[in-house]
């Protein structure tokens, strides 16, 4: 019997270019290739557990079901066999995203383990679109995690799941501590308005960005913006990006000038008032490398020539170099576009 492959079996087997196939291949044809065969099985599936929900991930323990607060639980305890079938795949994820309510009892199972290494230990992109983020920051986040997106409604209340009752116990610390090089941070509001306890949580999430040094982008509802939290931001080094999402609520701080801070900030969306916007607009120094500039007025913005802020924008002294500024009205009155 010759056993000697044949040309094309060979190229079918070299791993750089199964890795260029299985890319333009979805999950499904994914894990039909990885049943192909051994040399095409590690490649593929290194795509199919690219990017998994976390319930995908955790039902490799045990079979899922609900618990009586309608939760997702664990229907039966964790044996050592289950940990081998987890950890076979679990060091292929690279993006996590939950969401799904969870019951508290499949984190406490799946932390008694106390294994040393991290859980997912190749993870960069952490998404919690669920509650209990406390937790799942506390069992997935490590140093490797470069992005985390929490994402929230009126249901799901954000500040009693970090438990922020006092900055000297604020659970919010757990961010830079388990994630010390997060790049990119985003905190969405997807109900478009301020929760009741939601000032407890912007009032302690200062202090979390003084943990993030490496951090490139932050994405926030416009009322998180505050006084302090721009001046915790100013002395990151590397921030390229800050954008305050539009709520209800609207910017309620006074920006200061930017002097010589904010030595990397690229882009700036803001929400703001029109009289806010002009005198900000006339009074600040920008960053030099600042690029893009977007504002979200709360009022129709009026002419070109009734609002100096406007024309001062293409004035020679102003110092957005390259710029693409962009303003907008937060009910679609009317937009204007106008660079340098």
């Amino acid at each position: 019997m010759n056993h000697t492959a044949s040309p094309i079996q060979h190229t079918l087997s070299v791993k750089e270019l199964l890795y260029e196939i299985f890319s333009y291949s979805n999950t499904s044809s994914n894990a039909t290739n990885a049943r192909v065969c051994k040399a095409w099985s590690d490649e593929a599936l290194n795509f199919v557990w690219y990017d998994v929900e976390l319930r995908n991930l955790i039902s490799l323990l045990a079979p899922l079901g609900l618990s009586s607060s309608c939760a997702l639980a664990l229907s039966r305890p964790v044996g050592a066999s289950d940990w081998i079938r987890f950890n076979e795949y679990a060091w292929r994820v690279r993006n996590l995203s939950s969401r799904w309510d969870w019951d508290t009892s499949v984190f406490a199972e799946m932390a008694s383990t106390g294994r040393e290494s991290e859980l997912i230990p190749n993870l960069v992109t952490l998404t919690i679109d669920s509650s209990g983020s406390y937790p799942i920051i506390d069992l997935f986040g490590h140093s490797s995690v470069q992005s985390l997106t929490l994402s929230y409604l009126p249901a799901y209340n954000l500040a009693e799941s970090f438990e922020t009752t006092g900055e000297a116990n604020s659970k919010l610390r757990i961010i830079p501590t388990k994630m010390p090089n997060l790049r990119t941070l985003s905190v969405q509001n997807k109900s478009n308005q301020r929760q009741p306890s939601e000032h407890r949580i912007v009032r302690y999430f200062a202090p979390v960005v003084d943990g993030l040094t490496f951090l490139e982008g932050l994405v926030i509802p416009d009322f998180w913006l505050t006084d302090t939290l721009i001046g915790r931001l100013s002395s990151l080094p590397w921030l390229r990006r800050v954008e305050a999402l539009p709520t209800k609520e609207g910017l309620s701080c006074v920006l200061p000038p930017f002097n010589n801070h904010f030595p990397s900030l690229e882009v700036l969306a803001l929400t703001m008032g029109l009289n806010q916007a002009a005198t900000w607009l006339l009074q600040c120094r920008y960053p030099k490398a600042l690029t893009s500039l977007s504002l979200t007025l709360l009022e129709s913005p009026p002419l070109d020539n009734e609002w100096p802020a406007l024309s001062m924008l293409s004035h020679p002294s102003f110092s957005l170099y390259e710029n693409s500024a962009f303003f907008r009205h937060v009910a679609g009155v009317g937009s204007l576009l106008k660079g340098t």
